[in-house]
């Protein structure tokens, strides 16, 4: 499985979907929050920048499928320093569950050991 198509840039008009694909990947939340995610997380998303940034420096994208978003990523420009394009792990890419499940193969669709432990 792939992640096709190009990529739409969301804005905070979106929060709903986004809140959507969040609640589907509420175990991703669990593990790093301890709580299931809210309306206000993702809208969050939009305008959760470091203090010397602004929203206008980032751009969020997300990929969107039959079901709705899939796939989003949030990407700050000019962070740490000019010319770099920053996204932090948390929120580049979060994949609906099916998506992350590959069922042993990576994203090119070759098998894959699992992992150790």
């Amino acid at each position: 499985m792939m992640m096709t198509g190009a990529p739409i840039k969301l804005t905070q008009a979106d929060a709903a979907d986004v809140a959507d694909l969040y609640n589907r990947c509420s175990d991703y939340f669990l593990l790093q929050d301890g709580a299931a995610p809210t309306l206000d997380d993702a809208r969050e998303l939009f305008s959760d920048v470091p203090p010397e940034k602004s929203a206008h420096n980032q751009a969020v994208l997300g990929w969107k499928g039959p079901g709705g978003l899939y796939a989003i990523a949030a990407i700050l420009r000019d962070y740490p320093r000019d010319g770099t394009w920053y996204g932090s792990v948390a929120k580049i890419v979060k994949l609906e569950h099916a998506w992350r499940r590959l069922d042993g193969r990576n994203d090119d669709g070759f098998q894959v050991a699992p992992f150790p432990g």
